[in-house]
């Protein structure tokens, strides 16, 4: 009887034993899944942000690029002659109307233009665009 017992126990032991190696396998499985899975989204990351750096990179340098342009003396004449309407002591100034109507003559276009570019800048914005839209 005792034999059968301590069979029957050994049995169980075996059995019970199978079951938790079972159980301590498939546990490590599933850490070293999480784990990898974890260096891969970090391993993502870093890709994007090596990305976004080397994007900030070019973008600071054509920064760079563009502010030694600003203080190069061709740039200063270019936007005095632009916005100051400045020209060299040689340079003779032409002034070419915006908004030229094809159906003049070019006789009256020269006087109307003149008329045309003083009350241009006189109407505003809003009203510019109304006339633009509506072509009244």
């Amino acid at each position: 009887m005792k034999e059968k017992i301590s069979k029957i126990w050994q049995s169980f032991l075996n059995n019970s034993t199978k079951v938790i190696i079972l159980l301590v396998i498939i546990y490590i499985f599933f850490n070293i899944g999480k784990s990898i899975y974890k260096n891969w989204q970090v391993n993502q990351r870093n890709e994007k942000i090596k990305n976004e750096i080397s994007a900030l990179t070019d973008a600071n340098e054509s920064l760079k690029k563009e502010i030694t342009y600003f203080q190069t003396q061709e740039f200063k004449e270019l936007e005095a002659r632009k916005k100051l309407g400045l020209k060299k002591p040689d340079e003779k100034l032409v002034l070419i109307p915006e908004n030229v109507d094809n159906r003049k003559n070019s006789g009256s276009l020269i006087n109307s233009s003149s008329q045309n570019a003083s009350t241009q800048k006189n109407i505003s914005n809003p009203a510019k665009w109304f006339k633009y839209v509506f072509k009244s």
